[in-house]
């Protein structure tokens, strides 16, 4: 009996071992750098140590580097072992590089660098999250919501109250055209929370919610997870972000129902609730937006703002490029010429992170990065699990489309990797089963004179037969 006990023990507890004692440590780099990345903006720098920060290179960035160059060269997963199961994450490590090089060569240094912190980077986290177990990666979707909640909270109050704790206008940098720009929608407040801006805030917010759903969390959690995303969202101003969260909710929601159905496991309590939430989350909204200023900045701009037309003729400019500028791209110098050409001047900006990296690249190597490009996003959505993977990715890239983040500098597809990575510890766990003293006496009971689990104390019992077993990747 004792041998089988200590067979059955060895199956489910983990043996320590020098493969957990680096996943610890990259766990914890892995959080470290998180947290620098979501409290450490340029705005949090500029307000909490009183200067303008004028980093090149994400220092986070750099160190997740490090760390997976490690992770290759003598991580658990052999490159070569890594290149078979996940070619489209290795191509594209490998391959980003040479995007800074070829851009350095043909239209100079200037418009080089942001690829490293925002296409580039992402593959770092990508290639050290494949040493750690699931129970670390359940731990990360706990810790990346956490974070979100709070921004979400915090942006809610900076609605509420109109006053920015880390405002995202740098006014040292602006000139006097600018800043009366800048007075001029003084009326739209947006609020950012600790992001470094308020378009960050509705991305990461609006695909938090997706992980949210990939998690399986209870009703009691859920419900106000879902509340205050939506309040999030309103308080942030990002109306993309907000619509793509409302139809990703919407055909989640679907896909729960419909899978239930038809895997006969839909509980009346699951319908229950979606129902409560179809009804109460429109008329909270509503309410929000009508009788509250949370959502001014979203109402007021209800209509073809400049924003809104800027999106509009910023096509334009390739109309004025040379069959040379088509094919091998332009210098950052020409594509302002070609922004003031076509009539945006001021604080607007090129809105499309696409048409960015076209004009930076040309067709030549514009065709190449999407290849590329695409390879890891499939990757990555297919890495998260299942339709919340896809659909997570999938709303990433919509949101981001409507703007110039990536197109500059932004932390938005780390966040984006980082809860992709954070889901995949969910696509095999199942919540733990838990039952009352008289439930498990009765369990002992009835399993008496079937071997080792009938004289196992309860404690062991309810190891063996309630807790899902963890399977390192």
């Amino acid at each position: 009996m004792d041998r089988h006990l200590r067979t059955l023990q060895r199956a489910v507890l983990p043996i320590k071992t020098g493969r957990h004692r680096i996943d610890r440590a990259v766990f914890a780099v892995v959080i470290a750098s998180l947290l620098f990345h979501f409290f450490m903006g340029g705005n949090v720098i500029r307000v909490v140590l009183g200067f303008e920060p004028n980093i090149r290179f994400n220092p986070a960035n750099i160190l997740m580097l490090f760390l997976a160059i490690y992770v290759l060269a003598r991580g658990p997963v052999p490159f070569h072992r890594l290149s078979r199961q996940s070619p489209g994450l290795v191509i594209y490590f490998c391959i980003i590089p040479l995007f800074m090089v070829y851009t350095a060569l043909f239209n100079g240094f200037s418009g080089a660098a942001f690829y490293f912190d925002s296409f580039w980077a992402p593959s770092f986290i990508a290639i050290a999250m494949e040493c750690v177990n699931e129970r670390q990666q359940r731990a990360l979707g706990k810790f990346l919501l956490a974070i979100i909640l709070l921004n979400a909270a915090l942006g809610l109050a900076e609605s509420i109250t109109h006053i920015n704790l880390f405002p995202f206008v740098n006014e040292d940098v602006l000139d006097a055209d600018q800043i009366a720009k800048q007075l001029e929608i003084i009326d739209d407040f947006r609020a950012n929370a600790f992001y470094p801006h308020p378009l960050t805030a509705s991305f990461v917010t609006a695909i938090g919610l997706m992980m949210a759903f990939a998690m399986r969390l209870r009703f009691s959690v859920m419900a106000p997870t879902l509340v205050m995303v939506f309040l999030g969202l309103l308080a942030f101003g990002g109306r993309t972000a907000l619509v793509v969260a409302a139809v990703a909710t919407c055909l989640l929601a679907g896909w729960i129902v419909l899978s239930g159905l038809v895997r006969r496991t839909l509980k009346l309590s699951a319908i229950s609730y979606l129902v409560l939430a179809a009804i109460v989350l429109p008329l909270l909204i509503g309410y929000v937006m009508t009788q509250t200023t949370i959502a001014d900045r979203i109402i007021n701009t209800f209509y073809m703002d400049d924003s809104a037309e800027v999106r509009v003729i910023q096509w334009r400019v390739l109309e004025y490029m040379s069959l040379k500028n088509w094919l091998f791209g332009l210098p950052s110098q020409d594509v302002l010429a070609l922004k003031y050409q076509v009539g945006i001047t001021g604080v607007e900006d090129i809105e499309n992170f696409w048409l960015l990296i076209f004009l930076n690249l040309g067709a030549i190597g514009f065709l190449t990065f999407l290849f590329v490009f695409g390879a890891f996003l499939a990757h990555i959505a297919k890495y998260g699990g299942g339709l919340y993977g896809w659909v997570l990715m999938l709303a990433g890239l919509i949101i981001d489309s409507g703007s110039n983040s990536l197109g500059t500098k932004s932390n938005d597809l780390v966040i984006e990797v980082a809860m992709l990575m954070a889901m995949a510890g969910y696509r095999r766990y199942r919540p733990i089963v838990r039952m009352s003293a008289p439930q498990w006496n009765a369990m002992a009971g009835r399993s008496r004179g079937t071997g080792a689990l009938a004289a196992m104390p309860i404690a062991a019992a309810r190891a063996l037969t309630a807790r899902p077993v963890l399977r390192l990747r």
